[in-house]
């Protein structure tokens, strides 16, 4: 089965950071995150960009709009991505 145009582009861009078979830990690893670096948008515009440490959990990476607070403080949106991470304990 023949590929569209568009698929055969994101072959071609995951293919082009990825890692030689028989590649050690830390080259894979490099090159996961060439690969990540190249998939993900730039932060959207108007917005200041925070991550929040807390020990023993994940980082938490929080958008605020730039200005003042409103008095009643922002509205929330809360995502949690159910990739792999997820644990059962």
């Amino acid at each position: 089965m023949k590929l569209s145009p568009g698929m055969q582009a994101l072959v071609a861009k995951t293919m082009a950071h990825a890692c030689p078979a028989g590649a050690s830990l830390a080259e894979e690893r490099a090159a996961y995150s060439r690969m990540a670096a190249a998939f993900t948008p730039p932060a959207p515009t108007g917005l200041e960009e925070q991550d929040v440490l807390a020990p023993g959990h994940p980082t938490l990476r929080c958008y605020r709009p730039i200005g003042p607070r409103p008095p009643a403080g922002w509205p929330t949106l809360l995502y949690l991505h159910g990739g792999a991470g997820w644990s059962a304990t």
